[in-house]
């Protein structure tokens, strides 16, 4: 696969739209309603500290900034692999987050002690995530 033929014929405004659809799918998960507050138990922190988004500007800049890598990677992969649409990418995007990231996550975790929820939590995020971005990217790209 040449990485730069594929790079130059992704559509960047789709990478750009699945880059932003993280910091939607983040908010959405991690709200208290949802994950927020088991998340917020499980990491040691408390609903003050989440809600004091004084001094993440970094963590804001590389989440931005692996987000676009990984939208980036995903929509070479699945012009390299010719998986086009909404529903393929969707599943495209899935089967990734499956296979790396929450598998990463389960794996890390464990060896790190940490309750196994947290893994299923951020594991699965990530693969909603990945799967988000493969649908939008499947879809425009």
């Amino acid at each position: 696969m040449d990485w730069a033929d594929q790079l130059s014929n992704i559509n960047y405004w789709a990478v750009l739209l699945a880059t932003l659809s993280s910091f939607a799918i983040g908010a959405t998960w991690y709200a208290w309603g949802v994950f927020g507050k088991q998340w917020v138990k499980l990491v040691g922190l408390t609903k003050a500290d989440v809600e004091k988004p004084k001094g993440m500007e970094k963590t804001y800049l590389l989440t931005a900034v692996g987000s676009f890598i990984a939208a980036t990677t995903l929509a070479v992969l699945l012009r390299a692999t010719s998986t086009e649409g909404v529903f393929d990418g969707l599943v495209f995007g899935a089967v990734l987050g499956i296979a790396f990231r929450l598998t990463s996550h389960i794996m890390h975790n464990g060896f790190a002690r940490v309750d196994y929820k947290l893994s299923l939590i951020d594991g699965f995020h990530d693969t909603v995530q990945m799967a988000v971005m493969g649908a939008i990217l499947g879809g425009l790209n």
